[in-house]
């Protein structure tokens, strides 16, 4: 677990070194699905639909599964979920501190949209505007420090628009993997209803055939009837 907890954050956008004990199971699909299963079903944990914290994995790690190869557990959907959390919080301060190499994570945009509302993940000081104090110094220092800031403030920039890249690629991937989903439920729909109809249609006639095998054994009952009276005459 604690060789997890560098995962997602590097200095590099693009560049992501996955350890080797890592799981293949949670490749960047499967960790993107994860996190928007949580986003859905934490908000109805107590419910009839998910009834616990417990019930809500279950749920998750069966949709994982059915929507990929490979099986995964509760617990291993419950842990990584932590790990992200954990790696979110990490990437939080570290866009908070100054004086610090800013850091990349790649689900940052996923994970805000969950949990930018926990007081313990986005503290209130991220919401406010920040001001730094400057001591008296010589304008040649304030001029270097102005200078360097703004160097600092375009390679920001330029590490945002590459953010935003990968992101949108992201939320194209994740859409068109939902769009798959439901054609797939609904050509699943279609299908039952198809095969409710012809077992339908199959019950109507075995109850015509019955109902024929019925008012032939009463004709046949009456004539035989018939036959005896004359035959008694």
């Amino acid at each position: 677990m604690e060789e997890e907890l560098g995962e997602f954050i590097v200095l590099k956008p693009g560049v992501i070194a996955y350890p080797t004990s890592i799981s293949k199971r949670w490749t960047i699909n499967n960790t993107k699905i994860l996190i928007d299963l949580y986003g859905k079903y934490k908000k109805q944990v107590g419910t009839l639909q998910v009834r616990s914290i417990k019930h809500m994995w279950t749920l998750i790690a069966q949709e994982i599964s059915n929507s990929s190869n490979i099986r995964v557990t509760e617990n291993q959907c419950e842990n990584r979920w932590r790990v992200l959390e954990r790696n979110f919080k990490k990437y939080i301060e570290n866009q908070n501190a100054t004086g610090r190499g800013k850091k990349y994570f790649e689900f940052a945009e996923e994970m805000d949209m969950i949990l930018a509302k926990k007081k313990n993940i986005v503290p209130d000081i991220l919401l406010e505007s920040s001001t730094i104090s400057i001591p008296n110094v010589d304008t040649e220092n304030v001029a270097s420090c102005s200078a360097s800031k703004e160097v600092d403030g375009n390679r920001n920039v330029r590490n945002r628009k590459k953010r935003t890249g990968t992101m949108e690629l992201m939320r194209l991937d994740r859409q068109s993997y939902f769009e798959k989903r439901i054609k797939i439920e609904e050509e699943k729909l279609m299908e039952f209803k198809t095969r409710t109809n012809i077992l339908k249609g199959k019950n109507d006639k075995l109850k015509e055939y019955v109902d024929v095998v019925k008012k032939s054994k009463c004709s046949c009952l009456h004539s035989d009837g018939l036959v005896t009276d004359l035959l008694s005459d």
